[in-house]
């Protein structure tokens, strides 16, 4: 039978073995239950349209986040209200809290992140990855860095457009032009990825306006004698000790040579292979030693029977370091210093010595026509490579010891073998 309940008689309530409930007189349907172990919770009684009766749940009783005596009257008649306009109140609850546990369970754009960069790297029925491992790192990176901080935590179908352009704005503040470029670009390919494997309707990058990226013009930075000197001075405190001239002497692509393997070294033709899934191209190339080169290989001997640059607290190569870079850049005084740009000074000092356009990029390892390729399998000019790479070896010498350059060995290449 409901009593005119009230707080003094509430508190005087003492639990007994089994749970049992008090109905309140003042507003319809509210319940009291009091629980075995002292604890008190309100609900209330209402009726479906149906005309079926049903409890819905009001919450404990107390201060908050409890209900109060009044608190709980007045949810009660908030509920049989909205009961008697032909609402379910305790069904709506419920919906409600499927939603949001749907919404918890719910795959994140980190997931989606995730299955989109194993998708890249697996390989399936032995076909190589799609992704060769400096992509995968590179890529690995941009993801871990900042796209998982700023949007990982939030639903893929709800990422809009708006929010990629806020992520860009952020993103501008924080990197650089070639960084921020990249980064957009891993995620509208993951986007369109998602999008191509029916897990999302629509790519929100695909609305974004290209000119809202910063211009990110390749670099154009070729190094002096002197900034060179520093530059080789400098590393020689940190793990790029070797690297930098290993670099130098070869032109190759930073993770071309930090992942270089001996099994790639032929001593006896003195010719390092460049396998197809190191190369950015994803094609083999060849790179002739040259007599610094060889003095490289002769100090890396003993440190890991397979790379040249092993991980030094870790299986697997020496990774870009970020704090190597930045030590170079302090000490050499070349605040711009980047592994790429002595690549760069390569090909322009291969030029500068009149070495031929076609030979100057076989050293690089830039592909020459579909047509060459078809008909010269192997395309590379190993003869004429190795003559321009000496040539360089003893440039590079010169210049680690701070030598001025004779006047007599500014006649180029081409006029010497005239």
């Amino acid at each position: 039978m409901p009593v005119e309940l009230t707080d003094a008689g509430i508190k005087s309530l003492k639990p007994r073995h089994s749970r049992y409930e008090i109905g309140d007189a003042v507003a319809q349907g509210l319940t009291l239950r009091v629980w075995p172990n002292g604890s008190k919770k309100w609900s209330v009684w209402y009726l479906k349209p149906d005309g079926e009766a049903r409890r819905y749940s009001i919450g404990p009783y107390g201060r908050k986040p409890g209900f109060s005596l009044s608190e709980a009257r007045d949810k009660a008649r908030e509920v049989i209200a909205d009961a008697k306009r032909g609402k379910d109140p305790q069904g709506e609850k419920q919906k409600t809290r499927a939603a949001r546990k749907a919404r918890r369970d719910a795959p994140t754009l980190s997931d989606l992140l995730d299955d989109f960069v194993k998708d890249q790297t697996t390989i399936v029925k032995g076909q190589p990855a799609k992704w060769r491992p400096a992509t995968k790192a590179g890529w690995e990176r941009f993801i871990k860095a900042d796209i998982k901080p700023h949007l990982g935590s939030r639903i893929p179908s709800e990422v809009t457009d708006d929010d990629v352009v806020h992520f860009i704005e952020k993103l501008k503040k924080e990197r650089g032009p070639i960084s921020v470029s990249r980064c957009f670009e891993v995620l509208r390919r993951a986007f369109n990825w998602a999008v191509t494997r029916r897990k999302l309707d629509v790519n929100p990058c695909s609305k974004v306006d290209k000119e809202l990226l910063p211009d990110a013009q390749p670099s154009e930075r070729v190094y002096s004698d002197d900034e060179l000197l520093a530059i080789l001075a400098a590393s020689t405190a940190t793990r790029w000790r070797l690297l930098v001239p290993w670099v130098l002497y070869t032109g190759a692509r930073g993770n071309e040579a930090r992942s270089a393997e001996w099994a790639h070294i032929d001593l006896k033709q003195r010719i390092w292979t460049v396998p197809a899934d190191n190369s950015k191209n994803r094609a083999q190339h060849r790179v002739p030693l040259s007599a610094g080169a060889l003095a490289v290989l002769d100090e890396l001997r003993g440190r890991s029977d397979r790379f040249l640059f092993p991980a030094p607290t870790k299986t697997g190569h020496l990774e870009r370091e970020q704090k190597d870079q930045g030590h170079v850049r302090r000490v050499s005084g070349v605040g711009d210093f980047k592994l790429h740009d002595l690549r760069r000074t390569v090909r322009q000092r291969q030029t500068d010595a009149g070495v031929d356009h076609f030979t100057a990029e076989s050293i690089l390892g830039h592909l020459p026509s579909k047509l060459i390729r078809t008909y010269s399998p192997q395309w590379e000019p190993i003869p004429q490579m190795r003559v321009a790479l000496e040539a360089w070896s003893r440039e590079v010498q010169r210049i680690a010891k701070g030598v001025e350059k004779p006047q007599a060995d500014v006649v180029s290449i081409a006029e010497r073998r005239a």
